[in-house]
């Protein structure tokens, strides 16, 4: 019995020794009695921090247990704590007082760190610590996006999505269902944001714009951390601590974040960009605010559960506005999957928020998230009156010339829309409408649309007619997608054709200055073309064609002389070419991705090409067989002020080729100059017309330096700097004339210039350039890519 007694005894020690407890702590001053506010207290790997009144709670796992106070400029003070000390109530309370540390130096200045640094250092070391686990997770989002204008409800959104985040590569999110009322897309300028994380991503996406986040590994020299009030919730101890940049005019985040004591995770983010989201004309104002609430998943994981925007947005164009606009987003992160796994497709393109195919608009399928995130009345009223009314009728325009100057209202195409036009805001204005005038067509009046039948096939047939000449155009275009990596893409045409192919050009864009009386860009022929390319896939960034050319082509003449209504001393004679029956095949090579701005890249793409080809004369005479390999990179890349949201910026374009055997006329390369006043992406801006040769090449480069110089001298001119350049050189290593002056420069062509970029914000650009291999300064102007 005495043996069964002594087992229970030390049954029971052993179960006192072992239980937690905690630690209930202040920290003073020993010689003021003043507390010391974020002092650290630590027992094994974890600690806390002392609050505003040197108070703090600590988690003791067993006992006894030896704690650990320190304070910078003060003795560390150690202290063991054994099962003797547990109240009543269950807790150990103990005061701590620090005496002062005296440190002789020669001219040094000691300076306590700021005690939010101190936290965000050990934040900024769990989340290293957490992302050798947390490889991906996975939510599913509902979502409701509100806007107001002119005092009421002008949109009500509802989405479901599923959103996924990895590692490497942030956040994706697919739309799978969707209501709008009004029917219709959505208003341009505001629209659902994808759910950042302002924890685990370094750099977050903010309606476009990347900004660091405050977790980022250069947090402590990016942004200012200062401590703020301390609550406790729940039985856990929250820190808050205001966020803003260090420099003033940078580009980064402000606000507040709010860390977890003890976790050194982030419970709740509200921030702003600093200073300002500057957006692109008609755009004259924007701001917004991010709010993101996280709860715990398991063993110190966080993850956002809810996701708030508000914001408002000004948008007008000389002569007319829209009411301001203000619009909210409410997100709820439903199912959280942690490491589950993701497809690595949804990375292969820069686009962060899409929708699925057949997205559904069903009332039906939100009712069930409506508990969690109830309607207001006024939400519950727009949301039944709302549908029969459309949004462009509830925004009109104000102004003098509301009637007039058109404002867009509703959402842009697609990312899949946008490519299919060639990305390219140029393109989708001119690709439709097929008119043109030049001096062998005269005025041509033609149209060329766009159907698609079904997801695999896209059909662009074309019909023009010159009445000034009789001549007319027909053709077809069609992409036929045979599986997930395979497109056929075929062509026929007949109609006169440009003798050079440009990237940057088209007829149309030809138009006004050859009306206006400078020379017309293109030189003509007439042209019965079929031509067939496959293009298979290897990657999701590379892909490879190879395709065939059958073409009857021949020489017309200009039929006008037109001499322009400004300038112009007529135009020039349309040369001749070689006449015959061209076949070609040719072998192609693309990487990355053909996304543009303006008709400028907006990453890196490069294509290669060769081909081999044969040209039967009409007259009989002996054939022309040649041989043509050509190539270009084009590429656009942040290089300083990466974390403005826009920073120091390079884009260039270098291409060349060279061609061998009997090249005819209408195979040789050429380089784009201007075309009178304007000069579009990579283009020479001081020569007038393209060089051209049978070997070419060339590098014309843009530095795009923003407002920095001028923010920097503290003024406030509305416009941007860039510096621009131009290296070309072209020969015609054929030894034979044509029958007119090919504009060839084998020495070289070098240009040096400065651009203001987008004053007043509007997408423009204004060159002044200076020919450096010869005498000249000449004015273009163009597209602010």
């Amino acid at each position: 019995m005495r043996l069964s007694a002594a087992l229970s005894l030390l049954l029971y020690a052993s179960t006192v020794v072992s239980q937690p407890t905690t630690l209930l702590g202040t920290v003073l001053d020993a010689e003021g009695g003043r507390p010391l506010i974020g002092a650290t207290a630590a027992v094994g790997g974890t600690g806390v921090v002392s609050d505003a009144s040197g108070q703090f709670r600590l988690a003791l796992p067993r006992l006894p247990a030896t704690v650990i106070v320190r304070f910078l400029g003060f003795t560390p003070q150690s202290v063991t704590i054994g099962t003797g000390e547990i109240g009543v109530d269950g807790f150990v309370r103990r005061t701590f007082r620090l005496d002062p540390t005296a440190i002789e130096l020669d001219d040094v200045t000691v300076t306590d760190e700021n005690v939010a640094v101190r936290i965000m250092r050990q934040v900024l070391a769990r989340k290293s610590a957490l992302m050798d686990e947390m490889q991906s997770y996975s939510s599913e989002v509902y979502t409701r996006f509100t806007m107001r204008g002119r005092g009421r409800y002008v949109q009500f959104t509802e989405e479901l999505s599923d959103t996924f985040w990895r590692a490497e590569g942030g956040s994706r999110e697919i739309v799978l269902a969707r209501r709008r009322r009004p029917d219709g897309r959505a208003f341009r300028y505001a629209a659902p944001q994808a759910i950042p994380d302002f924890y685990f991503d370094d750099d977050v996406v903010l309606d476009g714009f990347q900004f660091p986040s405050p977790t980022h590994p250069d947090a402590l020299s990016i942004y200012h951390f200062r401590i703020g009030d301390i609550t406790e919730v729940d039985g856990l101890r929250l820190i808050d601590i205001a966020v803003r940049p260090q420099r003033s005019g940078a580009t980064g985040l402000s606000g507040r974040i709010q860390i977890v004591d003890s976790l050194f995770v982030i419970s709740e983010a509200e921030l702003r960009p600093a200073g300002g989201v500057r957006k692109p004309a008609p755009v004259q104002d924007y701001t917004a605010t991010y709010r993101s609430i996280f709860t715990p998943m398991a063993d110190s994981v966080w993850l956002p559960k809810r996701f708030y925007v508000s914001g408002r947005v000004d948008v007008g164009a000389p002569g007319a506005r829209l009411p301001q606009v203000t619009f909210n987003q409410a997100s709820i992160l439903a199912v959280r999957r942690i490491n589950a796994p993701v497809a690595d497709s949804l990375w292969f393109s820069g686009e962060r928020r899409r929708d699925a195919d057949g997205v559904y608009g069903g009332r039906e399928v939100f009712l069930s998230y409506r508990d969690q995130l109830p309607l207001s009345e006024e939400e519950a009223e727009a949301e039944l009156i709302l549908g029969p009314i459309p949004l462009r009728a509830l925004l009109p325009p104000e102004g003098l010339l509301r009637n007039y100057v058109p404002i867009p209202v509703e959402e842009p195409p697609s990312e899949e829309e946008q490519a299919r036009a060639q990305a390219s805001v140029a393109s989708r204005l001119l690709r439709a409408p097929r008119f043109w005038y030049n001096r062998v067509d005269r005025r041509h009046i033609g149209l060329q649309p766009t159907f698609d039948l079904g997801e695999r096939l896209v059909v662009a047939p074309e019909l023009g007619f010159s009445p000034d000449t009789s001549l007319f155009t027909a053709g077809i275009d069609t992409s036929v997608r045979l599986g997930s990596r395979l497109t056929v893409e075929v062509s026929a045409r007949h109609g006169t054709a440009t003798r050079f192919d440009s990237p940057v050009y088209n007829r149309l864009l030809n138009t006004v200055p050859t009306a206006l009386g400078w020379p017309d860009y293109f030189d003509y022929m007439q042209e019965d073309r079929v031509e067939a390319t496959g293009w298979l896939g290897v990657t999701p960034s590379v892909r490879v064609g190879v395709g065939g050319v059958l073409a009857e082509q021949s020489s017309v003449v200009a039929t006008s002389n037109y001499e322009g209504a400004i300038t112009g001393d007529g135009q020039r004679d349309n040369p001749l070419i070689n006449d015959g029956q061209l076949r070609a095949a040719a072998f192609s090579l693309e990487v990355g991705e053909r996304t543009s701005r303006l008709g400028a890249p907006q990453g890196l793409f490069a294509t290669a090409s060769f081909e081999r080809g044969n040209l039967d004369p009409v007259d009989g005479s002996t054939a022309l067989s040649y041989s043509r390999l050509s190539g270009s990179v084009d590429l656009r890349v942040p290089t300083f002020f990466r974390r403005r949201p826009n920073p120091h910026t390079l884009t260039a374009r270098a291409l060349g080729g060279l061609t061998w055997g009997d090249v005819p006329l209408q195979r040789f390369g050429s380089l784009d100059g201007s075309s009178g006043p304007f000069a579009g992406f990579g283009t020479l801006r001081a020569v007038n017309l393209p060089y051209e040769g049978s070997r070419w090449g060339g590098i014309i480069w843009s530095y795009d330096a923003g407002r920095t110089l001028f923010e920097s001298l503290g003024l406030g001119i509305p416009t941007g700097l860039a510096l621009h350049g131009g290296h070309a050189w072209t020969s015609n290593d054929t030894g034979r004339t044509f029958g007119f002056d090919l504009q060839t420069n084998p020495s070289g062509h070098h240009e040096l210039g400065l651009s203001l970029m987008r004053p007043s914000n509007f997408p423009v650009r204004l060159d002044f350039t200076r020919r450096l291999d010869d005498s000249g300064w000449f004015f273009t102007f163009g597209l602010a890519y």
